[in-house]
């Protein structure tokens, strides 16, 4: 099976948007906690962006879902 670099950004996305709504952020607050630009927050909820490691880990430590996020991703490679 290939890799698809676009369904893990749009999967990663949704992860992300999905914890951040749990926590009741908006996307300013999240971007605000990142100390990244709305605009960024945005293209990576849409799945329009690759997140680097560092703001990956980032986001996790701030929605405080690295469990969540990685039982969900490892779930979503084997398939």
């Amino acid at each position: 099976m290939d890799f698809d670099l676009n369904y893990a950004n749009q999967f990663l996305g949704l992860l992300v948007k999905q914890a951040r709504e749990e926590k009741e952020w908006d996307q300013e607050y999240l971007a605000d906690e990142l100390g990244v630009d709305i605009r960024t927050v945005r293209k990576i909820e849409s799945g329009q962006s690759n997140v680097a490691y560092d703001l990956l880990t980032e986001i996790i430590h701030a929605l405080e879902s690295a469990r969540r996020f990685s039982s969900m991703l490892m779930k979503r490679i084997k398939a």
